[in-house]
């Protein structure tokens, strides 16, 4: 039970950060004076710089589990 807890509250603050991320960028980036459609391209390339996260992400816990499993 433990372990779903844990994974839950990564899940709930993941969220919260993803959240608090996609609305207070803008807002900086419009207060750095920072021009419309440069905003418009920073979050066209969000998803695409998320998935790389993930693909790099996912690599390095192969090899780690890889590495330090028990089996």
């Amino acid at each position: 039970m433990r372990e779903i807890r844990v994974v839950l509250f990564i899940q709930v603050l993941n969220s919260f950060v993803s959240g608090v991320f996609s609305v207070v960028l803008p807002l900086m980036m419009k207060e750095r004076n920072i021009d419309v459609p440069i905003i418009g391209l920073v979050f066209a390339a969000l998803p695409m710089i998320f998935q790389l996260e993930r693909i790099l992400f996912a690599t390095v816990s192969d090899f780690w589990v890889r590495n330090f499993s028990l089996f």
